[in-house]
């Protein structure tokens, strides 16, 4: 396991009781500090894209870290500051979402990072995320399709001077 990476039994706190201390925006978690060791490592890892994932969901979330919230131990869970949704999402949107949960967190890989916008519970951010794959998209359409242009404008040139030729010759 790498050192952005932890797990741990952890039961749900919402952002709103912890929005009295230090409002969270919507896509970001909490967990206790300690679970990243190093406080360089708590530093780069603040803000980065995490993948949490039960035994029966996955969800993509910004990290930050409080040493005002539980970490758990072997015997209690600890607390995590996440929104409904992702925990219903985590619990395989079953019924029963009450109680702790198994969680593996683990930071997102480069190549991953930007497929996570797409799965940003703010649609603001969706949004943003599909327009921005959306212009990749087209952009690419449009490089592709001038390709052909291009070699056939080079060979269209070379054909100039013999039609300009002929026609002078008349």
């Amino acid at each position: 396991m790498s050192k952005y990476s932890f797990t741990g039994t952890f039961q749900r706190s919402s952002p709103a009781s912890f929005a009295d201390k230090v409002g969270i925006p919507l896509g970001w978690v909490v967990v206790h500090h300690s679970h990243i060791k190093q406080k360089a490592d708590r530093r780069i890892a603040h803000g980065e894209w995490f993948e949490i994932c039960s035994d029966r969901g996955k969800i993509y979330r910004m990290l930050r870290f409080s040493p005002n919230i539980t970490k758990g131990d072997d015997q209690n869970p600890g607390t995590m500051v996440i929104d409904w949704i992702g925990w219903i999402d985590l619990h395989g949107r079953d019924e029963d979402v009450a109680g702790a949960i198994d969680l593996k967190v683990r930071r997102i890989p480069w190549l991953k990072r930007p497929w996570a916008y797409l799965r940003h519970p703010d649609p603001a951010v969706r949004l943003s995320g599909w327009l921005g794959w959306a212009s990749v998209i087209l952009g690419l359409i449009a490089l592709l399709l001038t390709l052909p242009y291009c070699w056939m404008g080079e060979h269209i040139g070379s054909l100039g001077p013999p039609i300009a030729g002929s026609c002078g010759a008349a």
